[in-house]
């Protein structure tokens, strides 16, 4: 069993507290006052203390467990006039007995009722609602039908609803919408029908009912999972574009708020489900932030603005971000990557390496003329040096695309300048520089460069060019999907408006249809960028081609009216493999006891054996007085899913008591953690100490006495000695030794005023001089490992260290705060001393004026304290027995 010893400094008392009055907690109820054990019952009782004490802390004791209440945070009252606690939850038994205790910043007890307890007794020939009959019409609805939805809600007690829902999401669990069904009837005992009717564009949707009675039990149809909807399409689906990004301030300050936008255009008329924001910073580039972004009203056709702000402030360095999106019918849209840099707003933080000052001599060239074209490159670090630096141009009479660059002068760190000489014809040309530095790339803006042939120009606008189009499988079967492809270019690099599929059977005197194509990059000067689009086919000969417009050219390919020729066979493609469940484990959070507005970090591991990335992961979170759950996308990191991807989301929550799970989709399968039920936690309103039923044993603890020269206090009983060795203003040594060489963990409270961490990475443990690592646990008295490991808890007052000793016979252990600056100078080193001189003088002075009497309350005091830990009356710092010396006696007597 792991022992638990805890570093403590105490300070004498100089003076008798005076009388306080004692508190009390009146009013202890329940609500509602009977139901079933899936009821949320709300406990709530009024603390009072007419010296305005606040409580340390005020807890429910229900069937043997003790449960810590929050504090209400709305109306006016104080403690002297009365503040009201409350805890939610279920119960498990027909009979629940239950009293409420607290104790007050001073120590004083009390319990409601006095003496006893309070009984709730659930119902036990009731029975909790059901859903039955779920159905819709039209059996095979199309996107232009109103879907009827309905569900019968029945109550055996007749007890009404206090809701029925029908929940829908996407093919991808995305949430479409909850919606409140409505009901004629009200004989709940027989079954009510209950019906909401919507219309949906094509595609599959799952959805379920849900339902709550007024004893806030809840049911759901199906009981698990989903059922699934097919909406048939009456109309081609074109892929929405967004287009247009932009970012305000370009490059903000670091903590300045940050306003993103971007257009979303869908040709045939679809609203987005949703429109998101992804960034990353350089530092974490596979852990995305996405936000949903505000769609503004308008016919989408024409485009809307869609936006978003960051109003939390972000930490110096550069960060990446794109968007992307999917429209009502399941088609997708994104951007490529964007760059942008936070700084402090007078020193921007080191940047990666970047390409400068580009440009070619002369300025004005004609045929013929040698060009020189230049580059600065730039590392701020001054580390990496390019692999090489390459001219890229629009390639024209047997030119080459690209050229490599020659190194001139400079140093990388203020500007290497790298060249290239070339002989140019008339032509108009478009060309821009690129550096490769391993796997980082970076490359300017195009330039556009006219080369004339003696007094004529060259013409100012080039066409367009389609080619190299394709579509794989060459020899596709009816049903596979059917990828076609087509390469854009533009010598003055102009962006394409749109390009175009059109397809349609060889003997079908139908319209062609058209599709508008996708493609990523704005380098159409170069090699061009290649447009896709993915489609199924039924068997049959097609023909198809492709068009474009750019500035005043419309084009198509290929040219002359000819056109592709594609033909799809009959036959079943190969089954796909046998797709298997995702799971979902390892839940987790930053800190095990939160308190109010503290931010926590919840996590979970999502591993897919297929490497089948998830649709979503979610977050459900239920908390205070609600009845129904807030749903949160959990930030998903790039990884081999495979391997297991560990899932995160952020969030600082009030005073209370609080229920969660988590749910992830991937292909056809739909999983939750746990797989029934949910996980709990409690945010307190402050630190407080535990009931006294839930406490560890401490095996030795460390009292100070100005008095003594050494520090040192042994418990015999559990066989181990503390001694606090050196420490200073950001660090300590602690010696720990034991005859039995048992596991221990060795707890120590940092003070907040020399250890000001907020993170592991803010402070460095060592055991016998060597660093150990950080490792997260749930609960200290049941940690387990062979090698030393340290945790750090977060409090209201500060923080607690944590650290493992595996087999403590004999071992030192040091914390140090790193110096981040790199070292203090002499300057400051010689007030230090100076200062500690100044103290030691003062303290002289201090026990110099203790009076006698004073002194003989230090000597009972301390004779009182060994008698309680011979008498084996202490454990965890506080006493068994509420009428014995409590935690706070050792913490706060005055020096």
């Amino acid at each position: 069993m792991i022992m638990l010893a805890s570093a403590v400094v105490i300070f004498n008392e100089t003076e008798a507290a005076p009388t306080r009055a004692l508190p009390t907690l009146s009013n202890g109820s329940v609500s509602p006052s009977t139901g079933n054990t899936s009821t949320i019952f709300n406990f709530t009782v009024i603390y009072t203390d007419t010296d305005n004490d606040a409580p340390s802390w005020v807890t429910v004791y229900i069937d043997g467990v003790w449960n810590a209440m929050a504090e209400l945070m709305t109306g006016n009252g104080t403690y002297a006039t009365g503040r009201t606690f409350f805890f939610g939850g279920t119960v498990a038994n027909t009979t629940t007995n239950y009293y409420f205790r607290t104790v007050s910043n001073v120590r004083d007890y009390a319990n409601d009722p006095v003496q006893g307890n309070y009984t709730l007794t659930l119902q036990t020939s009731s029975y909790g609602p059901e859903l039955l009959h779920p159905s819709y019409t039209p059996s095979q609805p199309n996107d232009t039908d109103l879907v009827d939805f309905r569900v019968v809600y029945k109550h055996t007690n007749g007890t009404a609803p206090f809701y029925v829902n029908l929940n829908v999401t996407d093919v991808y669990y995305r949430p479409v919408g909850i919606y409140n069904m409505t009901s004629t009837s009200s004989n709940y005992s027989t079954g009510v029908h209950f019906n909401f009717s919507t219309q949906f564009s094509s595609g599959r949707y799952h959805y379920k009912f849900d339902a709550m009675d007024m004893n806030s039990s809840v049911v759901t149809l199906p009981s698990t999972g989903w059922y699934w909807l097919d909406v048939i399409q009456t109309h081609t689906n074109y892929a929405p574009t967004l287009t247009s990004p932009g970012i305000s301030p370009h490059n903000p300050s670091s903590g300045q708020n940050t306003t993103f936008w971007v257009t979303y255009t869908d040709d045939d008329g679809d609203a987005p489900i949703g429109v998101y924001l992804n960034y990353y910073s350089q530092t974490d580039q596979y852990n995305d932030t996405v936000l949903n972004m505000t769609v503004a009203s308008g016919n989408v056709t024409n485009g809307v603005n869609c936006s978003v702000w960051i109003n939390a402030p972000l930490e110096n360095g550069t960060y990446y971000y794109y968007f992307n999106t999917w429209d009502s019918n399941g088609a997708q849209g994104t951007t490529s990557s964007y760059q942008f840099v936070v700084g402090n707003g007078s020193s921007p933080p080191p940047r990666n390496p970047y390409l400068t000052n580009g440009g070619h001599s002369p300025q004005n060239p004609v045929a013929n003329d040698n060009v020189t074209f230049s580059v600065t490159y730039v590392d701020p670090n001054g580390q990496r040096t390019p692999d090489f630096v390459r001219l890229s141009i629009s390639a024209v009479q047997g030119m080459s695309p690209y050229y490599n660059m020659t190194r001139g002068q400079g140093n990388i760190s203020t500007g290497l300048t790298y060249y290239v000489n070339l002989t140019l014809v008339a032509y108009g040309y478009m060309y821009y520089f690129k550096a490769f530095v391993g796997d980082y790339t970076t490359e300017t803006d195009p330039v556009q460069l006219t080369v004339p042939n003696g007094t004529t120009p060259p013409p100012n606008d080039t066409s367009p060019v389609l080619g190299t189009s394709s579509h794989y499988p060459s020899s596709p079967t009816s049903g596979s999907n059917i990828t076609f492809s087509i390469t854009y270019s533009d010598g003055d690099n102009d962006a394409p408006n749109f390009i175009k599929l059109h397809i349609n059977e060889i003997v079908s005197s139908r319209p062609y249809s058209v599709y508008n194509m996708t493609w990523s990059g704005t380098k159409y000067c170069f090699l061009g960028v290649t447009a896709t689009y993915i489609l199924k086919l039924t068997t049959g000969n097609y023909s198809y081609y492709f068009t474009t417009s750019s500035t005043s050219f419309n084009i198509s390919y290929p040219r002359n009216g000819s056109m592709n020729s594609l033909t799809v066979v009959s036959g079943t493609p190969p089954p796909p493999q046998q797709d298997r469940a995702p799971t979902l484990t390892n839940p987790r959070m930053s800190t095990a006891s939160p308190i109010a507005n503290q931010t926590i970090l919840f996590y979970i591991t999502y591993t897919d054996a297929d490497n089948s990335p998830p649709s979503y992961v979610k977050f459900h979170l239920l908390g205070g007085s609600g009845s129904n759950y807030l749903n949160f996308s959990m930030s998903v990191p790039r990884g081999t899913y495979s391997n297991g991807v560990t899932c995160t989301y952020s969030i600082a929550l009030l005073a209370g008591n609080y229920y969660y799970y988590f749910t992830a989709a991937s292909n056809n399968f739909t999983v939750a953690y746990p797989s029934s039920g949910t996980l709990s936690f409690t945010v307190s309103a402050r630190s407080q100490p535990p009931p006294e039923d839930n406490r560890s044993n401490i095996g030795a603890r460390i009292v100070y006495d100005p008095d003594q020269a050494s520090i040192d206090v042994t418990d015999q009983e559990e066989d181990i000695t503390v001694t606090m060795g050196d420490s200073g203003e950001d660090f300590f040594e602690i010696d720990v030794s034991s005859e039995s060489g048992e596991d221990r963990v060795i707890v120590i409270d940092l003070d907040p005023d020399m250890f000001d961490v907020n993170s592991p990475d803010d402070i460095v443990v060592k055991v016998d001089g060597k660093e150990i690592e950080y490792q997260y646990v749930s609960d200290p008295a049941d940690w387990e490992g062979d090698v030393p490991a340290y945790y750090l808890e977060y409090t209201e007052a500060g923080a607690v260290l944590y650290v493992l000793l595996p087999e403590a016979d004999t071992h030192t252990i040091t914390a140090k705060v790193p110096n981040d600056a790199g070292g203090q100078t002499d300057n400051f080193w010689y007030y230090v001393i100076a200062i500690i001189i100044i103290l030691v003088i003062a303290a002289a002075i201090a026990i110099s004026l203790l009076t006698m009497a004073q002194k003989k309350r230090i000597q009972e005091y301390y004779e009182d304290f060994d008698t309680g830990v011979r008498d084996n009356k202490i454990a965890s710092g506080r006493l068994m027995d509420e009428d014995d010396l409590e935690w706070d006696d050792l913490i706060e007597v005055e020096e």
